[in-house]
């Protein structure tokens, strides 16, 4: 969810059972993926400005009650190429 002391949105789908094998970071952006190449959480750091570019108010953020992931899931070739 929002946390505006940080200005950090973090939506996860993250299951006990899942286990994260790894992460893509661009920028303020954080997507972790698990063991079946499924995105389970995302994180956006500034995220208010990142609306604020795109010309939305950022006090939606402040009334966010809800937010999933829908179904992804990354290439495995992609993590194999693009890992640090």
């Amino acid at each position: 969810m929002y946390d505006s002391f940080s200005d950090r949105l973090f939506i996860s789908n993250k299951r006990d059972k899942d286990k994260v094998a790894g992460s893509i970071k661009y920028l303020n952006l954080t997507i972790d993926i698990n063991t079946d190449n499924q995105i389970v959480n995302i994180e956006l750091k500034k995220a208010s400005d990142f609306l604020s570019s795109l010309k939305i108010s950022p006090s939606i953020l402040e009334n966010l009650k809800k937010a999933e992931i829908g179904k992804s899931r990354i290439i495995k070739t992609f993590i194999k190429e693009h890992s640090i």
